[in-house]
């Protein structure tokens, strides 16, 4: 999804067009970190993707999955399509950083992998 982050004296507007989305959003959900250095993610789903769009702030994002270990900044504005089977360790950078995450379905525990050894498992599944 491409977002074009306008920023003028009054602050910012990033607009989205949700028909850009490699899918139908089934929710949404904010996360906003108090402290620089917050971490959240480590975990990874099944079959359910993610789009991540950072709003405010900047995040590091270290990411697995079957093409290999890798990391990269997502600062305002910038979006990461997360697909299943992808573990995702996520650092907020500042103090003001939000981040909107859009959900291809309704929220299901089961669909979440939160034990490192299991996602290494179940990788190893699909990459044979």
């Amino acid at each position: 999804m491409h977002t074009d982050v306008k920023r003028s004296e009054s602050g910012y507007l990033i607009p989205m067009s949700l028909g850009e989305l490699p899918f139908i959003p089934q929710r949404a959900f904010v996360v906003r970190n108090s402290t620089p250095g917050d971490e959240r993610g480590n975990h990874a789903h099944l079959d359910e993707e993610h789009y991540l769009v950072c709003v405010a702030g900047s995040i590091e994002i270290k990411y697995e999955d079957t093409t290999g270990k890798g990391s990269f900044v997502l600062n305002t504005g910038d979006s990461h399509h997360q697909k299943e089977l992808q573990w995702l360790n996520l650092r907020f950078l500042e103090h003001t950083t939000m981040l909107l995450v859009f959900a291809d379905q309704e929220y299901d525990e089961n669909h979440y992998i939160r034990d490192y050894e299991e996602f290494k498992q179940l990788m190893n599944k699909n990459i044979t």
